[in-house]
Formats: structure tokens, sequence, C-alpha cells
């Protein structure tokens, strides 16, 4: 298994127990999406090896050999996107068909989906491989994302056994935050959302969810490297921070370069009022990214709105999502309220 922790001097998987847990989710998810190959790795941040910390199915000569990189550039931008990869034909595909495991190996086929570490940050994937070309299906994808929760727990409840109490309180507080803009993170949302689920029923309010995402963020990675895009990144967060309601409302980055913000009693047209004037603090002055270069940058927003406390959280992001889409296929830059008819 590990020869190094996830996160040096904190956590530890290299037991037997870990080994026995994580060959469980591996199993199920090779079983369940009918491939040969499943596997929870590691890739290390400080020098982008990949450990394999379990897999069903590995080929022996990886198998005794796990230490050794595997499939390592896919895992890799699972990592460093912290979204999901899905590759039907690896051999066709130019970021991938010169990888040694699709000539040696025969992988062809892969879907992998981020696991995290204490700070919600992705740390490394939980992949399926298939060795013949394969369209993934959008239920696999879900259901490979729940089955990651489980990693998470596992990693937080693996490591939680060797922490002193000062170390559980600021790994308690770095677990709901992003590491890279400060932001909640998609699991803090979740956990905030419920509790504005329970306030509800208790006292009937509007709440209203905005989800928006920065237009064309591949083409500034592409154009300014990642380091550029971090740019983006913390730079919006600061912008959305400076205009919301302390202590009321809730910003979190939930994606690579999407981000939401829950607003608790506000209703649908507050929400579209606070939606434009983010929408207007990204878009109103360019982001200075480098010494010298200067990048005018937009987003996109979506917004949902619930009344009754009945509301899934599943169902009020896939609203805003929706709206969000809306937003894109409209011209970007724009603001779109959810509604029936957007998911007719």
């Amino acid at each position: 298994m590990f020869e190094r922790p996830i996160e040096p001097g904190v956590i530890s998987l290299n037991n037997a127990a870990a080994e026995r847990k994580f060959n469980y989710i591996t199993e199920f998810a090779a079983e369940f999406t009918n491939v040969p190959i499943a596997i929870v790795s590691v890739v290390q941040s400080d020098d982008n090896n990949q450990l394999a910390t379990c897999a069903s199915n590995l080929p022996e000569l990886r198998q005794s050999h796990r230490d050794m990189l595997l499939s390592h550039a896919f895992c890799k931008q699972v990592r460093e996107t912290g979204s999901p990869c899905s590759v039907a034909d690896a051999r066709t595909d130019q970021r991938f068909c010169n990888e040694p495991d699709v000539g040696q190996l025969g992988i062809v086929a892969y879907l992998g989906v981020p696991i995290h570490g204490f700070n919600g940050e992705s740390i490394g994937a939980l992949c399926v491989m298939d060795t013949a070309p394969r369209a993934w299906a959008e239920f696999e994808i879900e259901k490979l994302k729940k089955l990651a929760s489980f990693v998470d727990d596992q990693i937080r409840l693996l490591g939680a056994l060797h922490l002193s109490e000062q170390q559980k309180v600021i790994l308690a507080r770095l677990a709901t935050t992003d590491s890279l803009t400060g932001a909640y993170n998609r699991r803090a949302l979740f956990e905030r959302m419920d509790q504005e689920r329970a306030r509800q029923k208790r006292y009937p309010h509007p709440i209203s969810l905005i989800v928006f995402d920065i237009d064309h963020f591949k083409v500034t990675n592409d154009t300014h490297g990642h380091a550029g895009g971090d740019v983006v990144l913390v730079e919006t967060t600061q912008r959305i921070v400076a205009r919301i309601r302390e202590n009321l409302d809730f910003l979190a980055r939930v994606g690579g370069e999407e981000f939401a913000v829950l607003l608790p009693d506000t209703d649908a047209e507050a929400a579209i009022a606070a939606a434009e004037r983010f929408r207007v603090a990204i878009a109103s002055e360019p982001f200075a990214i480098g010494a010298s270069s200067k990048e005018a940058i937009t987003a996109s927003f979506g917004i949902a709105t619930v009344r009754s406390a009945d509301f899934s959280s599943e169902v009020l992001i896939g609203q805003a999502d929706e709206a969000l889409y809306a937003a894109k296929r409209s011209g970007r830059n724009r603001v779109e309220l959810y509604d029936l008819s957007l998911s007719a």
C-alpha cells in the first residue's frame, strides 16, 4: 500500500483495515460499471507521483509494483481540475494516446472522479478502466461520485484516529474550505443547505441559490497557465465576498471554475439583483494576470428559488445549473432565473 501518507504528517493509510475497505469500494465500482479494472489512487502533490492505494483486477505487472505510475495523466487530470474525467477511447485522445498504460496494458476507456483530503482539496481519483472503447453514461458518473464520497469519509475516519485535539479542530475547519480561494467547498455548501432547510421548517422564508462559472476559463488557463487561472479564481472570490451579506450569504467553490452563493431570506427578485451585482463586479474591471497582463473576464449566472422546506439540495442545485446553462446558451455574461420551461 502506501509508503508515504497522503498528507505528510497527518494521515497514514498503510494498514490492512484500510486496504479491505478500499477493496470493497473498487470491487463494487468494477461490478456496476462492468469493467476489468477499478482503482483508488492518490497523486502526490509534491512530485506528481501516483500511488495506487487499492485496485481490483490490476494486471500483475502493476499489482506487484503499486508505487509505479498508473494511468498517471488520467488521474493527474482529475486531481488538478477537481472534476470528473471521462475518456471514451484514449488511443485517439491527444491528451492520453502516448501514455504507457494505453500501449502496454491496453487501457482504452477511463472514467475517474475526484477523492478529497481533509481540506476538501482533490488529491486523486476513484477510477474505472476498460480495455475497449465505451461511452460512459451519466448515471455511471453519478454513482462513481457517490462511491468517492465513501472514500473521502474513510480517509477522514482513518486520519482522525491519529490526530491530536488541536489537529482535529484545525482539520475540521480545513475540511469545509477551498484551499486556493478561501471560499467554502461543496461539502460545506450541502451542510449549510441542510441547516437552512431545517430553519425553514420552523420559520418559513424564501431561499435562493445562485450558481455561476467563469466564461471561457479553459482559454484563460491555456493562455496564462494554471497559475494565471488561479489568479482569476482568487480574484473572483474576493470580488464576490465584497458584495455578499456578511454572516448570512454563503459563498462556495463547487468545481473547477464553478461557484455557488446560497442566499437565505431572499426571493427571486432580490436574488436576480444580487446576481447582477456579482456579474458586474466580475465584468466591470479587467483582471491583472501577471506583472503586465490584464484580461477581461466574465461569468454566467443561474438562479433557483424555493419557499418550501421540502426542497432537495440536489434538485435546487440542478435547477440553478439549468438556469446557468440557459445563460450560457443565450450568450454568456448574463443572469437567468430557473423556470419550468428551461427543463421542458
